[in-house]
């Protein structure tokens, strides 16, 4: 199946006027956007692999769940997105019909929760970092068309909360915590400081396109004063971490491996590509420090606002 993704991904990048007419026409982007889900997937995976070990009469039968790693969960998924946002790329009338009339959205949105939440089981797992890149890719595109409908969709899924403490936000913050990790676990990095310069474009577009600062100011975890007294707890700063500043320490690594680091890890095209990335990072950040109030007062008590003028 993934193989077939990629191979319908080759016919719309090198034909697309062609392609994407057949496509729409056999109705099979409802489909699509349908199994892109991890559960759907999951589940014809094992459905696959049963099927072939009953063949093979193989004893890993008996167990309850013959593919207990999920690599071919997640490639599938990069498959389906990466099709998704070479047609939208492309063609942007089909973008806008399919983010408002189909569970686009939706599906990525509740994807990338399940990733989070869940520590899926992969033997190879520089797949999450890629997993993450195209999908921040795909939610940019779809920022573009429609503007309107997909950035209240995002800002309706960002300040929302289904615990009553946390902002989704946290998943924004957390997608930077773990492509940080598995980048300095993994022999093989897959352009670590890229994908987190898509992240921070996104995150910039985003805010350009909406009014205010949506929820940034909030702190992470709610802040009781009371059981420092009770308790005799240590008072500390991390305790009063907000979306905004977070956001912006990571703008600030970023910037410090593109304008100071040697960083083998970052991939460097040519001199044009990693001009245009060092502009992308000033613009984002002065977007952010436009945006929310407590990425400001970060900026400035760590200095980092001084250190970004001396630089440029």
């Amino acid at each position: 199946m993934t193989l077939t993704f990629k191979f319908l991904h080759k016919i719309v990048v090198m034909d697309h006027k062609r392609a994407l007419p057949v496509i729409t026409q056999l109705d099979y982007w409802t489909s699509l956007i349908e199994l892109l889900q991890l559960e759907s997937l999951r589940s014809l995976e094992r459905h696959e692999n049963r099927v072939i070990l009953k063949q093979l009469k193989q004893s890993h039968l008996r167990q309850e769940d013959p593919c207990h790693h999920e690599d071919m969960v997640v490639l599938s998924a990069n498959a389906i997105i990466e099709l998704i946002f070479e047609a939208f790329k492309r063609d942007s009338q089909l973008a806008n019909m399919l983010v408002k009339t189909t569970k686009l959205l939706n599906n990525l949105f509740d994807c990338l929760k399940e990733v989070v939440d869940h520590q899926l089981s992969l033997l190879n797992k520089s797949l999450l970092i890629v997993f993450f890149d195209k999908l921040v890719k795909l939610l940019h595109v779809a920022l573009m068309h429609p503007r309107d409908f997909t950035t209240e969709a995002l800002t309706k899924f960002l300040t929302s909360s289904q615990t009553g403490e946390r902002r989704n936000w946290v998943y924004i913050t957390e997608m930077f915590r773990l492509i940080n990790d598995l980048s300095a676990s993994c022999s093989y990095a897959y352009g670590q400081v890229d994908v987190k310069l898509g992240v921070i474009r996104f995150i910039a577009e985003y805010l350009l396109r909406v009014e205010g600062a949506p929820c940034l100011d909030e702190m992470v975890a709610r802040f009781e004063g009371q059981k420092y007294f009770d308790e005799n707890e240590v008072f500390s700063r991390e305790d009063l971490r907000t979306y905004g500043s977070l956001i912006l320490l990571e703008m600030g690594m970023v910037f410090k491996s593109l304008y100071l680091d040697k960083d083998a890890r970052a991939v460097r095209r040519d001199p044009q590509e990693s001009e245009n990335s060092m502009i992308d990072i000033c613009i984002s950040l002065c977007i952010l420090l436009s945006k929310s109030k407590s990425a400001k007062t970060v900026a400035i008590e760590q200095h980092l606002a001084k250190k970004v003028l001396e630089i440029c």
